[in-house]
């Protein structure tokens, strides 16, 4: 295969909460760059008892520094990760597209509150010896919903297992992650934040944090919260370059 040789061409696509690599399969068939989507700890069978959230992103950093990739994607929980990943070794980050990512948590009490929650939901699934109620109540929730997705999302979620998801929920949940939106004026890469139509939170969330960036703007695109299962098209376009983004 000779894309190995030509690293700068990668995608290099983090997943969300309870998903998997997976979840990239439709935009892997629209996007001309090969897409390395790897399982994030916790996910897919991969353990995450230990991990923590500075060793998560560390992961992430090691996987960029690795692959060398044109456009870092991260969605959700994986756009957080990336967005933490590139504050800490830039250089490995030229290009940033968070879908319906956050900077974090910046209320201290809301993010200890939050920390609490993703414990007792982390305790419960060990308790019980299997994520599956947890994952497919996630997965039903009505912002998550992507009813044009051809991808088998809770087939996905399915696959993992309840101590990885209790320990994502613990090293990688809203709760465990510092609060970034004080440090996104460091980035002087091009970020681009990727928003649903339908989704009112994260659009507030993507505005206020594309204008903290050096090089930051957002794209709406006719979607819920998950754009890439429910819009890949739009997702793909970005990741492109195909498509400018909007003021």
């Amino acid at each position: 295969m000779s894309w190995i040789h030509e690293p700068f061409r990668f995608v290099l696509a983090l997943h969300g909460f309870t998903l998997g690599g997976a979840m990239f399969r439709e935009l892997n068939q629209l996007v001309d760059a090969p897409i390395v989507a790897p399982d994030l700890p916790g996910h897919g069978g991969r353990d995450a008892t230990n991990t923590d959230w500075d060793e998560a992103v560390e992961a992430v950093v090691e996987s960029a520094r690795t692959f060398q990739p044109a456009t870092i994607l991260g969605y959700s929980m994986g756009g957080r990760l990336a967005l933490a990943a590139a504050l800490r070794q830039p250089a490995l980050f030229p290009r940033l597209v968070l879908v319906s990512a956050s900077p974090g948590i910046e209320d201290d009490e809301e993010r200890l509150a939050r920390r609490q929650s993703d414990e007792d939901h982390a305790a419960a699934i060990e308790r019980a010896g299997t994520a599956e109620e947890f994952v497919v109540s996630f997965g039903n929730m009505p912002f998550l919903q992507a009813p044009r997705s051809s991808i088998d999302l809770q087939g996905i979620r399915l696959a993992n297992r309840a101590e990885g998801v209790a320990g994502a929920l613990r090293g990688m949940g809203q709760g465990s992650q510092p609060y970034l939106g004080d440090q996104l004026g460091r980035l002087d890469m091009p970020v681009i934040w990727v928003v649903g139509s339908r989704d009112e939170t994260y659009t507030a969330i993507a505005e206020k944090a594309a204008a903290a960036c050096a090089d930051g703007s957002v794209v709406v695109a006719d979607s819920g919260h998950n754009v890439i299962a429910e819009n890949p098209a739009a997702v793909a376009a970005v990741v492109m370059g195909r498509q400018a983004p909007a003021e």
